[in-house]
């Protein structure tokens, strides 16, 4: 068809999408903090920021090392491959065969269905498809590999300081640990998806925030920038030391902040009869009986309005009747109603976790083992300092 074509999916990659649906709620995208997220949380994963990696990694080098040209030629590099290479093969691609709605489906499906099932697909219908299915998933594997390998790292010195062990016992360790932990990803179905979330979206963005704000404020960030350019060829421009002292502690707050009010403070939700139910030009409202208390809210038509679902599609407000069972939601701080389904539309569209996934045991497995994981990282963390300080003469 006339819209499956590359061109088609690099307008898809690149053309702003301005108003979006999510959680029954037309949204501004650029004022969605989950979109800020996801994208800062893409930013700091892909460049190994946030995890102690780039500490680790550092405290390897000597004194006069030029770490501003390492620095930005490393991001250079990354960001040209990732972005401008990658992101102009997959998702093109995916468009090309599967189409604009396709494409929005194999997104929802999981951060790994494009990757694992989508592009085989493809390569299915490429002539020699089983070679660059093969070429496809060996990339894929040194990608994982030199991550894994980056992020590990940490871990590894921290078995060989704190405990005396030598490399290959800490990498034996560890390997155990990913072997057992890797488990749950295989028998728990969307437990990836819930670890991708926490570990590699908002995760890295949050310990950024903290180490940003440990590095320009409380060691100092005169300080901070005379160490940036010991032994370096060029200096930054000034502006990048005000930006990093306060404009990205104070956009990470903002956006943390926005998310929370957005996925953490509960949103109203009623479940009940409808009692009456009218039109009037571009607007109505409902009033619907939940256990013999009566909820009324307006309902906003057209774009960016309340989401009205019937059936799972998209209906009109003139479909639903009095006496029907639906279930409304409220735009936070407003009586406008962000949401108006029937209880099928409200399952299968509506409900879904701040990972994106459906409520259920798989999402609370999940994130007690991150959280135990957690805790153990500060308890170890905390031991070590201890041992530390009292080594200290």
């Amino acid at each position: 068809t006339p819209d499956w074509t590359p061109l088609k999916g690099i307008a898809f990659l690149w053309e702003p999408k301005w108003i979006l649906e999510r959680g029954g709620q037309h949204i501004v995208t650029l004022l969605d903090p989950t979109i800020w997220l996801a994208a800062a949380g893409q930013m700091f994963f892909t460049l190994s920021l946030g995890m102690g990696a780039i500490q680790t990694y550092a405290s390897y080098l000597r004194e006069d090392d030029d770490v501003m040209l390492t620095g930005l030629s490393t991001t250079a590099t990354n960001e040209f491959a990732e972005v401008v290479l990658g992101g102009s093969i997959a998702i093109p691609a995916a468009v090309t065969f599967f189409g604009l709605a396709g494409a929005l489906a194999v997104a929802d499906k999981g951060v790994f269905y494009l990757a694992f099932v989508s592009m085989p697909a493809i390569f299915s219908y490429l002539p020699a498809g089983h070679l660059f299915g093969a070429l496809w998933f060996a990339l894929l594997f040194f990608a994982g590999f030199t991550s894994s390998v980056a992020m590990s790292q940490p871990m590894m010195a921290f078995l060989q300081e704190q405990f005396g062990m030598r490399r290959v016992h800490a990498a034996l360790t560890l390997g155990a640990f990913f072997f057992i932990a890797t488990h749950l990803c295989v028998f728990l179905r969307g437990a990836v998806d819930v670890m991708d979330f926490w570990a590699g979206t908002f995760g890295p963005p949050l310990f950024a925030l903290i180490e940003v704000i440990l590095m320009m404020w409380i060691f100092g960030a005169d300080r901070m920038w005379q160490e940036m350019h010991r032994g370096a060829d060029f200096r930054a421009p000034r502006f990048f030391y005000y930006t990093s002292k306060y404009v990205t502690p104070a956009f990470l707050l903002l956006i943390f902040g926005a998310w929370v009010w957005q996925n953490l403070i509960p949103q109203r939700v009623y479940h009940g009869f409808i009692e009456r139910i009218e039109q009037v030009d571009d607007s109505g409202y409902v009033v619907i009986n939940v256990d013999g208390r009566i909820v009324e809210g307006r309902v906003q038509l057209g774009e960016g309005g309340t989401n009205i679902l019937r059936y799972g599609e998209t209906a009109q407000l003139g479909s639903f009747k009095r006496g029907e069972r639906v279930v409304i939601g409220f735009r936070k701080a407003s009586n406008v109603l962000s949401f108006l389904a029937d209880e099928r539309s409200y399952l299968d569209r509506l409900v879904k976790c701040v990972e994106g996934q459906k409520p259920g045991i798989t999402i609370w497995v999940t994130r007690l083992f991150l959280l135990s994981m957690l805790i153990t990282l500060c308890i170890a963390v905390a031991i070590s300092w201890r041992d530390r300080e009292g080594n200290q003469p």
